[in-house]
Order: C-alpha cells, then sequence, then structure tokens
C-alpha cells in the first residue's frame, strides 16, 4: 500500500473513533443523546404548516398539526392523519393507513392481508406483477396465516420469501391499517 493510501486509511479509522474517544473523555457514551426509537409513528399531511412523518406520544399531539385541529384520541402507529380545512376556522381530520414505504421507513412492516398492490411494492423484490398475484391469491384463498404462506403465490420461491420476509409483518386479529 502506497504512502498516500496509508494516510487516507488513517484518517479514515480516526475519524470513526473519534465519536467514541469524545465520548470517553466527557465521559458520556457517544449515542446516548440519540433519541429513542419511535413507538408511534405517524404521517401528517394536507392542510398543515410541515407535512411529513412525525413521532407522536400518547401524551403529545402530533407535530405539524394546526393547533385549532384536535387529534383523536386514540392514535395508532402507522396511521396517517389528513388535515382538511372545512372553513377559515375549522378543520377535519381524515385518518388512513400509511402507504406502504412509509411503513417500511420506519420499520412497521408491511402485512400482505391488507395491503394494496402499490403498497406491496414498497417491499424490495416486489413488482407490479407479483404485487397483483399477491393480493388475487388472498382474494382466492384468504388471507396468510404466516409469511410462509405467502410460497403458495406463483412467482415466490424460497429465495424470494427470505429477501422480503423481513419486510412482511403478518398481523393477527382485527386491526386496522396496513
Amino acid at each position: 500500500m502506497g504512502t498516500r493510501q496509508e494516510l487516507g486509511l488513517l484518517v479514515l479509522v480516526l475519524l470513526l473513533a473519534l465519536p467514541a474517544a469524545w465520548g470517553t473523555i466527557s465521559g458520556r457514551h457517544p449515542l446516548s443523546d440519540m433519541p429513542a426509537p419511535c413507538q408511534r409513528p405517524v404521517v401528517v399531511t394536507g392542510a398543515v404548516s410541515a407535512p411529513g412523518l412525525v413521532c407522536s406520544s400518547a401524551d403529545e399531539r402530533p407535530a405539524g398539526l394546526p393547533p385549532d385541529c384536535r387529534p383523536p384520541e386514540h392514535l395508532r402507529a402507522g396511521t396517517r392523519l389528513v388535515v382538511e380545512r372545512t372553513g377559515d376556522m375549522d378543520c377535519r381530520i381524515r385518518i388512513e393507513p400509511m402507504t406502504g414505504a412509509h411503513r417500511l421507513l420506519v420499520d412497521l412492516g408491511i402485512d400482505p392481508n391488507k395491503a394494496t398492490a402499490a403498497d406491496l411494492q414498497a417491499i424490495p423484490g416486489i413488482g407490479p406483477v407479483l404485487s397483483e398475484r399477491i393480493v388475487q391469491y388472498r382474494e382466492e384463498h384468504g388471507p396468510f396465516d404466516t409469511s410462509d404462506d405467502l410460497i403458495r403465490v406463483r412467482g415466490i420461491g424460497p429465495k424470494t420469501l427470505e429477501r422480503i420476509r423481513p419486510f412482511v409483518r403478518i398481523v393477527k386479529g382485527k386491526t386496522r391499517g396496513r
């Protein structure tokens, strides 16, 4: 390895080690300031000043909602709040499930028993044809009991099933959302 490459490697190692070293010097772990994982991610959209994905807690209203809009009491993870203005001071909040892409972004997974074909396409390795086959199979044969049942869909073999398994969440019982 040339001198220039060795110097570059040394700089890279130092940059990677710097946060841990600073934590040791300051007496704190370098990741101690990282926020806890969001327990209830929701999307706020529509007539809002800052639409987007926010973390909602049980005792706080989701960020981005106008002050005059009262959020529903029981928000679930994976909810999409669509704010509509019905007048100058009146607003209405419509509750919808998050899109498949949003669900994957916040690590909620996608339930093939409830997802649309478009939402299933957010799963890496699932395209338009395969997503339609999943929906068609579900409509003809009923819900999937486990992610292993997806192998019954034409076009999903053992390799594809293993590749998509981390993105699939089968939710048992009566639930809302995807």
